[in-house]
């Protein structure tokens, strides 16, 4: 019975987990054996809700790859992909130390040799929403003091901050926040 049942090649049931597991440690024992490592140190697979903006993680202490949950609802392909992307990073910690660069030309030559392009963000769904790399404009926030005409800018929303001048003066110092489109930076 293959791992993912439905016609569109996705798992759904968490039943599956064991299968799964048992599947990416044959996968990861093939790109070790490909990668001239000894399969006895291949990582534990768990996983992790906790995970928010990435779709896996490895953990090199601990020896384990943690994966998104939405990764068991996902194509296999994007499964498989994305624990050859975490193993690469503990293949390469094993072979060359933290001496080289996450993802740097060596991890780069072992996701090619494992027959993948290293791309370090992909372009998939987490949780119903888009990967934080992906095509949404980019905004900045303006906040703005009405009274004093202070302005401050961030990356983000700061409904915290307050206009200290007004403060000093005893005031609020409640400010506006507007958001508006990055600039993209023009290629000289």
């Amino acid at each position: 019975m293959p791992i993912w049942p439905r016609a569109e090649n996705r798992m759904t049931s968490p039943q599956s987990w064991p299968q799964v597991q048992k599947h990416l440690g044959s996968l990861g024992s093939r790109f070790f054996r490909l990668w001239g490592l000894k399969e006895k140190a291949l990582p534990g697979s768990c996983i992790s809700t906790r995970l928010r903006r990435s779709l896996g993680t490895c953990n090199l202490e601990s020896n384990e790859i943690r994966l998104h949950p939405t990764l068991l609802d996902s194509q296999k392909d994007l499964l498989e992909e994305v624990y050859c992307h975490e193993l690469a990073h503990l293949a390469v910690f094993k072979k060359y130390g933290l001496s080289v660069r996450p993802h740097g030309p060596e991890w780069q030559a072992l996701v090619r040799e494992a027959g993948y392009e290293p791309n370090v963000r992909l372009k998939a769904t987490i949780g119903g929403s888009r990967n934080p790399d992906s095509s949404s404009p980019k905004l900045n926030y303006r906040h703005y003091c009405p009274v004093c005409q202070t302005t401050r800018s961030s990356r983000r929303p700061q409904p915290r901050w307050r206009c200290a001048e007004c403060v000093e003066a005893g005031l609020p110092g409640d400010m506006t926040i507007q958001s508006y489109p990055l600039k993209e930076k023009s290629a000289k």
